[in-house]
């Protein structure tokens, strides 16, 4: 109906209402990219519902209560009083639990860091929960929201109608799954975070933490044509600079790793069972995999030929001290494959909000399909199934899904303080923690 009354911004609005119903982050609506006029459209009406932040950052704890983490200096919040630790109790009226559920999440602007203009689909019940805090927050500029709230200092309740401002994506960056470069334009998707085509210094990098741990952290598989399955991944240069990074780690006799793949976006899933290679002495194969790819000729999905058992190749030398596994809910596709190896060859994955993206069969070969306006709609080509016929780590009818869990890091008003306040890695210490706990 939009499209037919020549409503440009209710067609474009209903798009992204359509792909958000998939639950699925590898279906993407974006802008043709060859098309700027369709980009700087998109883009802006992305900026148009989501530029206002009232100036604070509201995050839920394990405990389900909302509280404060994250006041922006100058902004309506902190002009109103709201401080870090204060817990929010209503939200327009409403309970924030309700308040918060409710919140549409069709202007999500979280793969506008990766792709200008681009929608996302929140895939789990975690993903959505997660957007909807991030969305709650922010609006068109001028918009006001009715808060209550318990101060943490007097424990008395207060009440104030906030206004949205342009923080210039301040909140937004602060709340991203994703590392957002401070210069980062986000109205003009001036964003330059994806992993595609990176050299993979810009993707991998080794930190060395007390009691002479190693942290490699890893955002991407991206060997710069990961689309290119019929060759060896083994000869492309993303490989070579993991191999050398990893086997210098080992020279350096670490007494235990810390495997960070937060954030990571994906890439060549291949890569990722190489590297979990380097942390086994054994070949094997430690699951069947079955991706079923969509076949836009028949419009129905088929098997392909030649996938099924997942092999870890060990590597010489490689590491088999304490190790563990670092996640989060940006943790996506080829990260999760990374994510899922390292956790059948017995190295627990731990994460600090839930599991991961719970995305993890990739769009390779996927389906394009054209939409009038210049826009197009990247479906996910597959699925992937265990050797039971369950769906492997992609998300469900019910919204569960991801790599799961072995260790929740517990989250409380003051961790949360500590990381969007203090810039804190609370993981990361709790991973160290872990280590001198369990490492022996």
């Amino acid at each position: 109906m939009s499209e037919k009354n020549s409503d440009k911004d209710s067609y474009y609005q209903a798009l992204r209402s359509y792909v958000l119903e998939l639950h699925d982050s590898h279906t993407v609506l974006l802008p043709d990219p060859d098309n700027k006029e369709a980009i700087n459209f998109a883009t802006g009406l992305v900026n148009k519902h989501t530029a206002g932040s009232y100036g604070l950052v509201i995050t839920k704890t394990s405990a389900s209560q909302y509280v404060v983490s994250y006041v922006e200096p100058g902004s309506s919040a902190d002009t109103a009083g709201i401080q870090a630790g204060d817990e929010i109790l209503t939200w327009n009226n409403k309970p924030i639990m309700q308040a918060a559920s409710a919140t549409d999440v069709v202007w999500s602007d979280q793969y506008n860091f990766v792709c200008p203009g681009c929608s996302y689909a929140p895939p789990t019940q975690a993903n959505v929960d997660y957007e909807q805090l991030r969305m709650m927050v922010r609006g068109s500029v001028g918009t006001t929201a009715t808060v209550s709230w318990r101060s943490s200092v007097s424990h008395q309740t207060k009440s104030i109608a906030l206004i949205a401002n342009d923080d210039q994506g301040k909140i937004a960056r602060k709340t991203s799954l994703y590392s957002v470069p401070a210069s980062a334009n986000l109205s003009a998707g001036d964003i330059s975070v994806v992993n595609q085509g990176s050299p993979p210094e810009t993707q991998i990098s080794v930190n060395w933490l007390p009691h002479n741990y190693a942290q490699i952290k890893i955002s991407g598989f991206d060997d710069g044509d990961y689309a290119s399955f019929d060759e060896n991944e083994k000869d492309s240069v993303f490989y070579k600079y993991l191999a050398a990074t990893v086997n210098k780690v080992i020279a350096a006799r670490p007494a235990g790793i810390v495997m960070d793949v937060r954030g990571n976006s994906g890439g060549d899933g291949r890569l990722a069972m190489d590297l979990a290679g380097f942390f086994t002495a054994e070949s094997q194969a430690q699951f069947n995999i079955r991706f079923l790819f969509y076949n836009t000729l028949f419009t129905n999905y088929l098997p392909i030929p030649g996938w099924g058992p997942v092999y870890i190749n060990g590597q010489t030398p490689n590491y088999t001290g304490p190790t563990v596994v670092l996640t989060d809910i940006g943790t996506v596709s080829a990260g999760e494959w990374a994510a899922l190896a390292f956790q059948r060859i017995g190295k627990p994955v731990m994460s600090l909000y839930a599991n991961t993206q719970g995305a993890f069969a990739g769009p390779v070969g996927a389906p394009f399909i054209g939409m009038p306006g210049n826009f197009v709609i990247n479906f996910s080509s597959s699925r992937a199934y265990d050797e039971n016929n369950n769906l492997l780590v992609e998300s469900d009818g019910n919204l569960q899904g991801g790599v799961k869990t072995d260790v929740m890091i517990p989250l409380d008003a003051n961790a949360a303080i500590d990381i969007n306040t203090n810039g804190k890695d609370i993981a990361l210490d709790y991973a160290i923690a872990y280590l001198k706990q369990h490492g022996n």
